[in-house]
């Protein structure tokens, strides 16, 4: 099982700071889900429905993905260093969850390790600095 946090006003800063971050992080699809403009055909509502809800922010969904990335890694017992953020591509799926797919070293790992999907859970909540992500994923063998 991995567990992590992401605080959404920390997440926006470090994309407004820093060039290129949400290149090196997020794929495309991530980046437009971020964005809110990934249109989804599966998705419940609309065509063209995005998963996102209103009121929601480029950085709120970008600090769940990088929570999703994260918590994944580490219910794989591994960190950054290990498992670049490319190799895992985390996407909205029905209802509220949310779906991994993995590649490269990624999916080395979780071969090694017996892993075949995750299960994951995603929650918002209030810190004291603002909105946090929190992400848990365990890792099913």
């Amino acid at each position: 099982m991995g567990v992590d946090l992401c605080g959404v006003e920390r997440m926006g800063a470090a994309l407004e700071r820093t060039p290129g971050l949400a290149e090196r992080l997020f794929s495309d699809a991530e980046r437009a889900f971020a964005k809110g403009t990934h249109p989804r055909s599966d998705a419940p509502g609309p065509p063209g429905d995005t998963h996102c809800r209103p009121g929601e922010s480029e950085a709120s969904r970008a600090a769940v993905l990088f929570a999703v990335k994260e918590a994944v890694m580490k219910s794989m017992g591994v960190g950054m260093d290990s498992v670049p953020f490319d190799s895992i591509e985390v996407s909205a799926g029905r209802r509220e969850g949310f779906s991994v797919e993995l590649s490269g070293a990624a999916a080395r790992r979780a071969r090694s390790i017996g892993v075949r999907s995750f299960d994951t859970t995603v929650h918002m909540r209030e810190g004291p600095r603002g909105p946090v992500a929190c992400a848990e994923v365990v890792a099913i063998g």
